[in-house]
C-alpha cells in the first residue's frame, strides 16, 4: 500500500476518533443512554467527520485522494 494512502488512513482515523471525543465532552450527549449515543454517532458520523476535517486540516483535493485509492486497489490485485 502506498505510504501516502497509509498516511491518509491514519489521518482519517484520528479525525474520526477526535469527533467522538468531542461528542463525549458534550454534557447532554453523555447524559443520553449509551444506545442513543451510539445511534446518534452512527447516523451523523459523516457530518461530524466533514466538520472536523474542515476545521483541522488543510484543503484536501478529492481527485488526488481518489487516484491514490484507485492505484492502491489496482496494485493489490
Amino acid at each position: 500500500m502506498s505510504g501516502h494512502l497509509e498516511g491518509f488512513y491514519e489521518l482519517t482515523a484520528r479525525l474520526f476518533f477526535a469527533a467522538i471525543e468531542w461528542a463525549k465532552n458534550i454534557q447532554y450527549f453523555i447524559e443520553l443512554p449509551v444506545i442513543d449515543q451510539v445511534s446518534l454517532l452512527r447516523n451523523s458520523w459523516t457530518e461530524l467527520f466533514i466538520l472536523n476535517t474542515s476545521q483541522c486540516c488543510p484543503p484536501l483535493y478529492i481527485s488526488s485522494i481518489l487516484t491514490a485509492i484507485s492505484n492502491s486497489i489496482t496494485d493489490s490485485r
